[in-house]
């Protein structure tokens, strides 16, 4: 059986991954500065088992995706690569209404440069009100950190155009 820590081939990946440990370093995060009354958990693999009209405050954390950014160089094997998540904020009763903007608040100051080991600190994106109705607020916070994304392999050795090389030409006439 494969050693699930080896890092040798793609069958092989470790068990822990950078997107899920910013993402639980989040959730620690927004623990320090949100009231204890909040619920703050990653979003659960099943929404339909989540509930929020069983309480009035949560925070659910959630990958929203990569974006990775060019290189100007040949080889491809390192690039940086910009992981956005989202922070999907329930409120209702004594958080709910204008008391929702305390709370945004909040989340800015635990988050915004906030750094999980391995990536740069938080930006933050956006917030926006994204559904509200019958006495319950959806608030919708996006933020984004930058992680080095390196290859599983290598180009091969590009070769070499030697002094004699044609492409030369040019700077022996120089000469």
């Amino acid at each position: 059986m494969p050693n699930s820590s080896s890092t040798s081939g793609p069958s092989n990946l470790p068990d822990t991954n950078i997107i899920r440990a910013i993402e639980d370093g989040l959730v620690e995060q927004l623990k320090r500065y949100l009231p204890s009354e909040f619920y703050i958990s990653p979003f659960p693999a099943e929404i339909k088992n989540f509930d929020q009209a069983q309480m009035n405050a949560a925070a659910l954390v959630h990958f929203a995706g990569s974006r990775y950014a060019a290189t100007s160089e040949m080889n491809h094997a390192r690039q940086t690569r910009e992981l956005r998540y989202a922070v999907i904020l329930y409120l209702s009763g004594e958080f709910g209404g204008t008391q929702g903007y305390r709370i945004l608040e909040k989340v800015r100051l635990a988050l915004q440069n906030y750094m999980v080991a391995g990536a740069t600190p938080i930006r933050l994106i956006s917030d926006q009100l994204a559904e509200q109705q019958a006495g319950q607020w959806v608030w919708q916070v996006d933020i984004a950190c930058s992680v080095p994304s390196v290859a599983g392999h290598q180009s091969p050795p590009r070769p070499m155009i030697g002094q004699n090389h044609p492409f030369n030409r040019f700077k022996q006439e120089e000469a």
